[in-house]
């Protein structure tokens, strides 16, 4: 798939039939210019998939597979959802494995979605010929494979797009034995979708060296309201800045933050000079000369793309962060939150967020801004008391606050608050000042962005997120130089350990590990037998993480309801809603467990869980 980056890359959509044969099931990867998914059933050797533009991608909310296609609702940025969907038919079998295979085809897609468009590439493996070839009314002619594949297209509002006029009889499948004619077998099908002619592109099988030419289509997806995107990328001075502009307080700063810092640019790949003078030099060769040509220049690619990579994992190993947050970004999944957009929007995804947030966090029964206020009137202050900042606090406050950080609302960053105190060290002194001195701030610093991020592999309610929230670094700045301010106070206590202090958590989780030891020793504890006989551990703990393994799942689950009553003692209790069972490819039984009086589902087979921040299965 990396060689459509170089000869392809401009495109937003594409359809593929024959994917070369990788994992079975369903997978996804990333290339330079797209982001990719396919799906191939057990029973077949290739698969099918799709391609979306990186910069156009958003998520994929939903996807369904046959035996020889599979199709995905693709939603993209600022757009409506679609269907992307490939179907590769069989060739050399008969007419009534040829008609079951398409109807198993139509099976799927009868009722899924049928209110979204459809953009669909079909390799047909049957000659197609059009009954016109000038009029814009043409058909596909009749056959007796590709009557049936029209009666299922038809029932499910699929119109096949004509190709350009002097183009319908044009190959798009051609053989390897060059004395061969190649034959036109491959369709686009649309539904509700507005699209101009159909381009045939042969050399295109002579650029990426395979046997189907390249079926080019314009069309017209509908938009959807512009959706604001607020940078929170961490952000620095640009280089060439040699001095900033003066400022006078913190609405000036805000303002220069477009002109004077910017997003540090990730490193990737790019081809060097002499590698785009081979790929132009490929483009314009002749048709019998152009074969030989790409070959050598995917070839030199892939040589220099690893030995790019091989670099960047050296520069790893030798303690270069930046590399590692590199490599590490290039690894991360696409399109986790299709889960939660599959049947609902975005507005009613962000409600929910909101609504469960707000029930955690909020007490109808208390109001704490009334509580705050009154409280603060009660402080005597008077103006006198008021202590000038100097630059040494606004440096201590600085230095333990990190440059990579994400910015809020204001994208005022670390980086350019440190240059302004080198700067402008009165300046800033002032400014933090009169931030002490008035009853105000700006209105950024009351604005947090919130950053949800997933908590398991494909998060599907808003209990699977992890909210972060991103404020204002000057705020944060102004917050540590206040509480720098403050002095130590010594207590003398004996009531126990504060809650969220280091040894809580330690003697939390030693607590634990000790009940469940004398557990695990008790007579009443079922031990694996057969092949794990010899096994000297089936369970583990790290804080509030429990693991069991074993060979029998009834055996495991009346361990699961001893630590449910071992918890209960200590007056904790078995969360069944976070407890996941998973299996490997032998296991052959029941699908539930019964965790706490809760019935908890086997996850599918080659799902994981996270231990301790890593990902393990048994594959």
């Amino acid at each position: 798939m990396s060689k459509i980056d170089v000869v392809a890359g401009s495109f937003d959509l594409l359809c593929l039939q024959e994917v070369q044969r990788g994992v079975c099931g369903w997978d996804e990867n990333q290339t330079d210019c797209f982001a990719w998914f396919t799906h191939r059933d057990a029973q077949q050797w290739r698969g099918v998939g799709i391609g979306v533009a990186k910069d156009l991608f958003d998520a994929v909310t939903d996807k369904v597979a046959c035996g020889r296609g599979a199709a995905w609702v693709v939603r993209l940025k600022n757009h409506k959802r679609l269907i992307l969907c490939s179907l590769h038919c069989p060739t050399g079998v008969t007419v009534a494995k040829y008609h079951k295979d398409v109807q198993d085809f139509k099976q799927m897609l009868r009722k899924w979605h049928p209110d979204l468009p459809i953009v669909a590439g079909v390799d047909v493996n049957e000659p197609l010929g059009w009954n016109s070839e000038s009029t814009e009314d043409a058909f596909i002619s009749s056959g007796a494979k590709t009557d049936r594949l029209l009666e299922v297209t038809s029932s499910l509002r699929l119109r096949a797009v004509l190709s350009q006029a002097d183009e319908r009889h044009l190959p798009t499948q051609y053989s390897r034995d060059e004395c061969r004619e190649g034959r036109h077998i491959d369709a686009v099908f649309v539904r509700l979708v507005g699209c101009g002619s159909v381009r045939v592109r042969a050399d295109m099988r002579l650029e990426i060296n395979t046997d189907h030419a390249m079926m080019e289509l314009l069309i017209e997806v509908a938009k959807t309201k512009p959706s604001t995107w607020v940078d929170t990328r961490p952000r620095w001075v640009v280089r060439d800045c040699d001095a900033l502009p003066p400022v006078r307080n913190f609405e000036d700063i805000k303002n220069i933050v477009g002109t004077f810092t910017a997003p540090l640019q990730r490193r990737r790949y790019c081809e060097d000079a002499e590698l785009k003078d081979m790929i132009s030099t490929a483009k314009r060769a002749p048709r019998d000369e152009k074969k030989e040509l790409w070959k050598r220049v995917h070839h030199a690619r892939r040589h220099r793309k690893r030995v790019w990579q091989q670099k960047q994992i050296t520069n790893i190993l030798y303690g270069n962060w930046g590399e590692y947050r590199d490599y590490k970004h290039g690894l991360r999944k696409a399109s986790w939150w299709g889960g939660l957009l599959s049947s609902k929007t975005s507005t009613d995804v962000a409600a929910e967020v909101q609504d469960f947030l707000g029930n955690k966090l909020w007490d109808v029964a208390r109001n704490w801004d009334v509580e705050l206020r009154h409280r603060l009137a009660q402080v005597a202050c008077q103006p006198a008391d008021l202590v000038p900042v100097n630059i040494e606090e606004i440096n201590t406050a600085l230095h333990g606050m990190k440059n990579r950080s994400a910015v809020g609302a204001d994208r005022v960053c670390v980086d350019l608050l440190r240059r302004l105190a080198v700067e402008q060290p009165v300046a800033m002194c002032d400014m933090c000042t009169e931030i002490l001195a008035g009853e105000t701030h700006p209105d950024d610093w009351g604005v947090s962005l919130l950053a949800l991020l997933p908590k398991c592999q494909t998060p599907s309610h808003p209990k699977d997120l992890r909210p972060i929230a991103m404020g204002s670094a000057a705020m944060k700045m102004m917050s540590r130089l206040v509480m720098g301010r403050g002095k130590e106070v010594a207590v003398n206590a004996n009531r126990g350990i504060r809650q969220g202090s280091p040894e809580s958590a330690e003697l939390f989780g030693m607590i634990v590990a000790h009940e469940l030891q004398s557990l695990r020793l008790g007579r009443r504890w079922k031990c694996s037998k057969a092949g794990l006989k010899d096994m000297p551990v089936d369970v583990g703990c790290f804080q509030d993480d429990i693991f069991l393994w074993g060979d029998n799942a009834d055996k495991i689950e009346k361990n699961i309801q001893l630590i449910a009553i071992m918890l209960a003692n200590l007056g904790l209790s078995l969360s069944s809603d976070k407890t996941c069972i998973v299996t490997n490819a032998h296991y052959k039984g029941r699908r539930t467990l019964l965790a706490d009086g809760e019935i908890v589902q086997f996850r599918p087979l080659g799902s994981s869980v996270r231990v301790l921040g890593v990902d393990f299965d048994f594959d």
